[in-house]
């Protein structure tokens, strides 16, 4: 039994082409790993859905906690498949002039890391039609799994930003958006809100309060407003 959670953490590694080559999991990470992989495969969860990335993103994001990753998994996955979404990586996922890439450069910024090594995941606040949702999910899966393609984010955390500098045309989706994100794996160490009107700023912290049902107070703690020196 044993050697056969090796194979299948070995063949989980080799499936995360953006970890840095460097790096080494831990054996406290494989273990972590194989355990929540079996735990879910026994739950009768589809190999489309079993995605290496997002089960090793599940488990280093939770801290190894087994009960925490496995539950988060499961939350994210029903989410998943409310939006009709069969397998995390849908074929042409990669065409550079798809839907999903122009949804990408549309909704995200690729921005590197900050100051202190951590992955930028900058939102750039764009409208989600409802006829895009589901693309739109399925454009964050991969950005995603892009910012958590390192072990310094997994271990470490990211930083966040989300862009409300613009004024943009709302469709009535926004709560059900947001409560959507919100059952990503994540590990923010920062959120910083940025380009916020006063009128906006009343909308969005609305939506914190909405948000407040479904995330942990500790999280809410480091929402931070900024604003541009240039």
């Amino acid at each position: 039994m044993q050697g056969t959670k090796t194979d299948e953490v070995d063949s989980l590694a080799e499936g995360i082409t953006n970890i840095t080559v460097a790096d080494e999991y831990t054996q406290a990470e494989k273990h972590a790993v194989a355990e929540l992989y079996h735990s879910l495969k026994t739950k009768g969860i589809p190999e489309a859905l079993l995605l290496p990335q997002m089960v090793v993103a599940s488990s280093l994001i939770s801290k190894m906690d087994l009960v925490k990753a496995e539950q988060q998994y499961t939350k994210f996955l029903d989410m998943v498949k409310s939006f009709g979404i069969e397998e995390l990586m849908p074929q042409g996922w990669d065409n550079a002039e798809g839907e999903l890439s122009n949804l990408w450069n549309r909704q995200y910024r690729v921005c590197g890391a900050d100051t202190a090594g951590r992955q930028v995941f900058w939102i750039a606040g764009n409208p989600v039609g409802p006829d895009e949702e589901t693309n739109c999910v399925q454009a964050g899966i991969l950005f995603f799994l892009s910012i958590y393609g390192t072990f310094h984010g997994l271990r470490n955390g990211i930083t966040m930003v989300i862009d409300q500098s613009k004024d943009t045309k709302t469709y009535g989706n926004e709560r059900k958006m947001q409560k959507t994100w919100q059952t990503f794996p994540n590990r923010p160490q920062s959120i910083m809100i940025f380009g916020c009107s006063y009128l906006k700023k009343i909308s969005v912290n609305a939506l914190l309060k909405f948000a407040a049902l479904f995330t942990k107070t500790k999280i809410l703690r480091r929402i931070r407003y900024v604003r541009s020196k240039l």
